[in-house]
């Protein structure tokens, strides 16, 4: 499970080794440390973002010239 740790006020947090962990960084724990974490307000979950093609972007991109046009 991906994790933000969001506070950090000891190295180790019920049990969970954050001893190389800092504020805001990106952590893989195991489903039941993440959800402890998450749950006692130690951190957040982390889910990739997706990225959403914009069909309108790209129909107007395929009728655009690839050359500059000087004036």
């Amino acid at each position: 499970m991906r994790i933000r740790l969001t506070k950090k006020f000891a190295n180790v947090l019920n049990g969970v080794d954050l001893t190389q962990a800092s504020v805001g960084r990106l952590m893989t724990v195991s489903e039941r440390d993440g959800e402890m974490l998450i749950a006692e307000g130690w951190a957040v979950p982390h889910f990739r973002a997706r990225t959403v093609p914009n069909p309108q972007a790209q129909a107007g991109d395929q009728n655009r010239p690839n050359r500059r046009i000087r004036r």
